[in-house]
């Protein structure tokens, strides 16, 4: 189940071109998928600005969504990654849970 969230341009959103699928949507976590082909950098390792997509899009959408209950809007401001492990293939995953809903 997807939550009622205004979207403008969905044509042109960056997770549709790479490949990002939200597979759990909840205030509390939010989960989605990133196929490795596709989003790769010049020497076959998943790109770490590819990481970074998947990390706002799953933060920006969980904000969104508790924002959204209050009426509001919820944008990502700032965005610091730390890439732990080298990826040539497959799916990666990622998770993202708020540390404080205020």
């Amino acid at each position: 189940m997807t939550p009622d969230l205004p979207v403008e341009f969905a044509d042109e959103q960056l997770h549709v071109r790479m490949g990002i699928e939200i597979t759990q949507w909840d205030v509390q976590e939010m989960i989605g998928t990133m196929p490795v082909k596709g989003n790769r950098q010049p020497f076959g390792l998943l790109h770490g600005g590819a990481n970074a997509v998947l990390a706002e899009q799953l933060g920006s959408l969980g904000s969104a969504m508790h924002a959204h209950q209050f009426g509001s809007i919820a944008v990502g401001l700032e965005l610091s990654c730390t890439h732990h492990r080298a990826a040539r293939e497959g799916t990666v995953t990622g998770v993202a849970r708020p540390i404080h809903l205020g």
